[in-house]
């Protein structure tokens, strides 16, 4: 598998308890890997949310810097059960032997939710043969040292390298001609709610569902008097996001990107319609993604670039003009801006959480 040579025997320093994960990587990171031991998660905060049945256990730690104690949470069996069904799909055996097989693969084949710069999972099976609970610690140091190895300080290098090659990326041109054809205004007439939508590849009208009122309607800024009612197709208020659909047809649409692979200091582009008045073109902001923050289970992206409102349900383009999220949280002013320590962007593969049946625009 190609680990450091002393990665996991410097693994083997902690109380054998699944509670020290956090302990034990961040004394490596200070011990072996100074240089980027500053960008470790779990250093100033975290949270561990655990199952298990007869079958299998699963504890996954989020990097929480902003908690105000560390603590311990029970999965829902209803959040947890898609990835169970994962795991039963797996060939019987030893996990950790096959975590070793597979190697970088396994990370790609769980997915973003349970593996990534702020998130570690480790997954016992307890109804493997010879398995028993003596030597949780051992099985433990195994996976942290594979995830340390193949994914957590790969990708820390290469935020590492920006550090020295620019301070600030640098403007990447984008195709506006490409990008406003699809960019949506959404206002309700009952309640003067605006927003931002955008229309997707497959899905129809992506926004926030936040901005979604019982009388709004959406027009495209080059044709204001042209408005028209949507029709929710889902939506869900804790992902905050929504797909809409109107009665008329779609002629241009983004394609959708790859938030999983967003990093650190990557360039990209916030659009949308901040405080829209008629006339109004809409706005591109380039910015680079500044970090990552976990709400409501999902690791939403930070951006330096200002988000204001009606900015919210706006597309937020990657360096090459895909679709990595949608822009959420704003200001209510852009001289305001800087209150907003949340500038945050939903990943857009948080659309499978609620899109799942929904049809093309």
């Amino acid at each position: 598998m190609g680990l450091v040579a002393d990665t996991k025997d410097s693994l083997r320093l902690a109380v054998p308890d699944v509670f020290n994960i956090a302990h034990a990587l961040n004394v490596v990171g200070r011990n072996n890997h100074s240089d980027v031991a500053d960008l470790f998660p779990f250093r100033n905060g975290w949270r561990l949310e655990v199952f298990g049945d007869e079958r299998w256990y699963v504890a996954r730690m989020l990097d929480a810097p902003a908690a105000v104690s560390n603590h311990i949470t029970q999965f829902a069996p209803d959040d947890i059960s898609p990835f169970l069904a994962q795991l039963a799909a797996l060939p019987p055996g030893d996990l950790t032997e096959l975590i070793a097989l597979r190697g970088r693969d396994w990370y790609g084949l769980l997915g973003g939710l349970w593996y990534g710069q702020d998130r570690f999972t480790y997954i016992r099976r307890r109804d493997a043969p010879g398995t028993n609970d003596a030597g949780w610690w051992d099985d433990i140091a195994t996976q942290l040292a594979a995830y340390l190895d193949l994914l957590l300080l790969p990708a820390l290098r290469e935020v590492h390298s920006w550090r020295f090659a620019q301070a600030l990326p640098k403007p990447v041109p984008y195709d506006l001609a490409n990008v406003t054809p699809s960019l949506w205004v959404l206002e309700c007439e009952e309640t003067s709610t605006q927003g931002t939508a955008f229309a997707l590849e497959g899905s129809g009208l992506v926004t926030c569902e936040h901005v979604v009122g019982t009388a709004t309607k959406a027009f495209q800024a080059s044709a204001p008097t042209k408005r028209y009612p949507v029709e929710v197709v889902c939506r869900h208020s804790v992902v905050d996001l929504a797909v809409l659909r109107i009665n008329t047809p779609i002629t241009q649409a983004l394609t959708r990107g790859y938030p999983a692979e967003a990093r650190q200091l990557d360039p990209l582009a916030v659009f949308g319609f901040p405080n829209y008045r008629l006339g109004d073109s809409g706005t591109v902001v380039v910015g680079s993604v500044a970090g990552f923050r976990t709400i409501s289970g999902i690791r939403r992206i930070l951006t330096n670039a200002p988000i204001i409102s009606g900015n919210s349900g706006g597309p937020v383009l990657d360096g090459v003009g895909r679709v990595i999220g949608v822009a959420v949280t704003g200001a209510e002013r852009m001289e305001r801006a800087q209150d907003t320590e949340n500038h945050g962007v939903i990943p857009i593969d948080a659309l499978d959480l609620i899109s799942e049946h929904a049809g093309s625009p």
